[in-house]
């Protein structure tokens, strides 16, 4: 739920890659393990993309530069997202 805040895709623009997306969680239980994720029907999952045999068609350029890069730029702006101050009861709350 704490990822509800924030957004849910961007736009890299890193080598033709334009958008990275995160699943909603619908249900979580601890005591079980278990998680329900909203599923992207309409999108190929990066494992897939990495062994076609035709990937440069996918993935202009240096295929692994482009993940790299695409990759680097979600987590950046989850960084950021994560450190603003509103997001400072998450951070207190990964402590308790």
């Amino acid at each position: 739920m704490a990822l509800d805040g924030f957004p849910r895709s961007f736009t890299t623009g890193a080598h033709g890659c334009t958008e990275v997306r995160v699943p909603q969680i619908y249900h979580f239980n601890q005591d079980m393990h278990t998680q329900v994720l909203q599923d992207f029907a309409d999108t190929t999952d990066l494992t897939a993309v990495l062994l076609q045999s035709a990937i440069e068609k996918v993935l202009p350029g240096s295929s692994p530069k482009v993940v790299g890069q695409a990759l680097g730029s979600w987590l950046r702006e989850f960084h950021d997202w994560a450190s603003m101050p509103a997001q400072k009861p998450l951070l207190e709350a990964g402590r308790a």
